[in-house]
């Protein structure tokens, strides 16, 4: 009797029990909800698309092609291997247009300016001032410039305004969460789509450049595509600043999760470094960790490391960081994505 009365105590008495059983209750029915809501949008928009819907566990999957546009919008898990009750789940597109532009093109946003310090990669200017303000361009010039004409950048600046990029030849979008609104859904998709099919070329790129340089509103930008029909250099953006590299000296490896999740306290250096490669391997993903090991990526003395540590975490997130190595570390890099999507 004495121990019943002290499981009581420790969940404040009845009263506490009762109402931690309801508020139990409301968050596995609101999961259940989230997770039926998100999975009969799908359903809703794949029929409306013409789009094949599949389901593994409670993820749900679309795939097709639009027009000529390939399709796959997908509810994916971020997380230690690849159980759900550890995971967070997200919410990803992925378009696969065939002549658009290859390399990569992404919001000027505060993490991609973060990405931008510890790249090997140069930027590219398109020669529109407002344009290169918003987005940044990485590539061979003659991969990308051909496919921004205006109405090419008007469709990549409202779809990097909602987050889409290009890796590649594919435009990506990511969300945290599940969406159970198909409207917002096609809303989104429909931006994709539209930036997708705007900066295709069928056919002759230099074609594609002459028209630019004859006929677009922005006398910078006829200047750069005038420039390359030429075979002039292209104009570069200025190189980004860089944060101070980390000092030689390697810190030791945390004793233990304690000592390493406070030495994630002080952002950026070698420690707190040292502490995200420490607790990854330990399947810990928390946001601090990924964002050191992020701001480490670039870095020659910690890639190697780096490259291993998001391998063993996986998920959309560290796909999309190792997708920016290049250099001498690229090929360990491809290696990891190999590793990571064959787990999923």
């Amino acid at each position: 009797m004495s121990e019943q009365k002290s499981v009581l105590k420790a969940f404040g008495g009845v009263k506490g029990l009762v109402l931690g059983s309801i508020a139990l209750a409301g968050f596995l029915a609101y999961q259940s909800w989230n997770r039926g809501s998100s999975q009969s949008a799908m359903q809703q928009l794949g029929a409306d698309l013409g789009l094949s819907y599949e389901q593994s566990g409670t993820r749900p999957k679309l795939n097709g092609r639009i027009d000529d546009v390939g399709v796959r919008i997908e509810v994916t898990t971020q997380g230690p291997g690849s159980s759900t009750s550890s995971s967070q789940f997200f919410t990803r597109f992925v378009l696969s247009p065939e002549g658009g532009p290859y390399g990569r093109i992404v919001g000027a946003s505060l993490r991609q300016s973060i990405i931008g310090e510890f790249s090997d990669d140069e930027r590219i200017s398109s020669g529109d001032p407002a344009f290169d303000e918003a987005v940044f361009l990485y590539g061979e010039p003659g991969n990308i410039l051909p496919h921004l004409n205006a109405a090419g950048r008007a469709a990549v600046l409202a779809a990097v305004d909602e987050d889409w990029n290009l890796d590649g030849y594919t435009w990506e979008w990511l969300e945290a969460g599940r969406i159970n609104d198909s409207g917002k859904v096609r809303a989104i998709l429909d931006i994709g789509l539209n930036a997708a099919r705007a900066t295709r070329v069928s056919g002759d790129t230099e074609a594609a450049l002459a028209a630019i340089a004859e006929s677009d509103p922005e006398a910078g930008v006829r200047s750069a595509a005038a420039g390359m029909l030429a075979g002039a250099p292209t104009p570069s953006m200025p190189a980004i600043a860089s944060a101070p590299a980390a000092t030689a000296r390697v810190p030791d490896p945390p004793k233990d999760v304690e000592s390493a999740i406070a030495a994630l306290e002080d952002v950026g250096s070698p420690a707190a470094i040292e502490a995200a490669i420490y607790l990854a391997a330990q399947g810990d993903g928390r946001k601090e960790v990924q964002s050191e090991l992020m701001m480490a990526v670039g870095n020659p003395e910690w890639e190697p490391r780096i490259i291993e540590a998001l391998a063993t975490l996986g998920g959309p997130g560290p796909l999309m960081m190792l997708r920016t190595v290049t250099g001498e570390h690229e090929a360990a890099a491809k290696a990891a994505i190999e590793a990571i999507e064959a787990r999923e």
